[in-house]
């Protein structure tokens, strides 16, 4: 064989192997973990804090000294029921409402107030927008101490001022709606009691994605129940389309049962609402763990009925009511209980499955190449297990732990098929080369 075409041979050949060592190659990195194994991803231990609208820069924490406090010890009432002026009703509604939201850098908190329409969902408050004290509604925060009031930076922090890293940590921001200048009458002895408040507060899920406004509570009490009802107004959207905004008309709820009131204290009581045993019906769907029908039923209509009721999400055990607690008197207001510890996330261990067992798969591809008009056709099939055609043959052995598809590399293919496309060509060129006919074939 001539030296030339000999030297063409050896280059396509060599060509011919780096496809060989190309195509395959992809498939590798991919198989270093298994399919379906979990994966990790690293992100910073800070979220987004809300900022003020002005500057960018996280609010300034205020530091509000205590209200004063009588010592003096409530006197005993007259038999009958007792007048109430200046009741003050507090409630956190529940840990999630306090909690960070799903989507990243939004929370969920509470504004003294209605906050404006934003004629359209899926738009964040901004600081200019919420307000610790409106009238007699005003937003305080426990510290680890005591409630103070409320401060933008911290709607989306723990007691400790730590931002709360997502909605499963098991953080909470810790914050309560208060009702100030409450009027009605307390009957002790009858076991009997009804205080109304006037005024408004706004609670917010996503940072203002969704909200809706709770106004005007009143609270009933007989025969040791009681029931917490206000009037309820909103903007109905979903998940699925948030660009669809609608008013939904005003109504009064319940928005707590609270199946155990002593009002034995002369100071006022705090009362945990039913939740684990509440059942609630919605499009035919009974669920039990829930707020009262009446309230999650108008929360359906806002398209926000899984955040008051158990869901099947990880978030259920946050979703539980919070106690309520009424002073009778805001100057000799009855101990307020704090706010349950916060418990981290459970530990989660997961264990990767078993990798498959390897196995070998013959692939064969043909690339047909048609030569100059003095040369025969060149096929150069990829498969050892297939009978060599005219030309030399490659053996590929694709290593694969999963399919073919989830490993399949664009690049590599379009790679290793030009370097077989390229060898094709040099080695029917070679044919091109003529032989002496004084030598005889090689």
């Amino acid at each position: 064989m001539r030296p030339e075409r000999r030297a063409l041979r050896t280059l396509g050949l060599v060509l011919a192997a780096l496809a060989a060592l190309v195509v395959p190659a992809q498939g590798w990195a991919a198989d270093e973990a298994p399919a379906g194994a979990p994966t990790s991803v690293a992100t910073s231990g800070a979220t987004n804090v809300p900022a003020d609208a002005a500057t960018g820069l996280p609010a300034p924490t205020q530091t509000v000294s205590p209200s004063p406090t009588s010592t003096a010890e409530p006197t005993e009432p007259a038999e009958g029921p007792v007048d109430v002026e200046d009741a003050v009703l507090r409630w956190g509604m529940s840990n999630e409402a306090n909690n960070a939201a799903f989507a990243q850098g939004t929370f969920n908190f509470f504004s003294a107030g209605k906050i404006a329409d934003p004629g359209k969902g899926n738009v964040k408050l901004t600081a200019a927008g919420w307000k610790q004290q409106q009238g007699a509604v005003r937003i305080e925060k426990w510290n680890g101490t005591a409630y103070r009031a409320a401060t933008w930076a911290g709607l989306g922090t723990d007691r400790d001022g730590v931002t709360i890293p997502g909605p499963g940590s098991g953080r909470f921001s810790d914050h309560q709606f208060v009702f100030a200048g409450g009027t009605g009458s307390v009957d002790r002895e009858a076991g009997t009691a009804h205080v109304a408040w006037t005024g408004d507060v706004t609670v917010l899920f996503y940072s203002g994605y969704t909200f809706f406004y709770l106004s005007d509570p009143v609270l009933d009490v007989a025969d040791g129940k009681g029931a917490l009802r206000a009037t309820l107004s909103g903007y109905g959207s979903t998940r699925a389309n948030p660009d669809v905004w609608t008013a939904i008309p005003a109504k009064t709820v319940t928005v707590a049962d609270l199946p155990a009131v002593d009002l034995g204290d002369l100071a006022g009581f705090s009362a945990t609402p039913a939740y684990d045993a509440v059942t609630t019906t919605l499009d035919g769907v009974s669920t039990t763990g829930s707020f009262p029908q009446s309230y999650v039923s108008f929360m359906n209509d806002l398209g926000t009925a899984p955040f008051w009721m158990n869901s099947g999400s990880a978030t259920d055990v946050a979703k539980r009511a919070l106690p309520v607690t009424v002073s009778y008197d805001a100057s000799q207001p009855v101990e307020t209980p704090e706010p349950p510890a916060h418990t981290p996330a459970p530990d989660v261990e997961n264990e990767a499955p078993e990798p498959p067992e390897s196995r070998t798969v013959t692939v064969t591809r043909t690339v047909t190449v048609t030569a100059p008009a003095a040369a025969a056709a060149a096929t150069v099939p990829v498969a050892g297990s297939a009978p060599h055609a005219s030309g030399p043959g490659v053996q590929l052995m694709a290593r694969t732990a999963a399919s073919p598809a989830e490993h399949d590399s664009a690049w590599a293919w379009w790679l290793g098929g030009g370097l077989l496309l390229l060898a094709a060509l040099v080695l029917a060129g070679s044919a091109l080369i003529p032989i002496p006919a004084s030598r005889p074939l090689a």
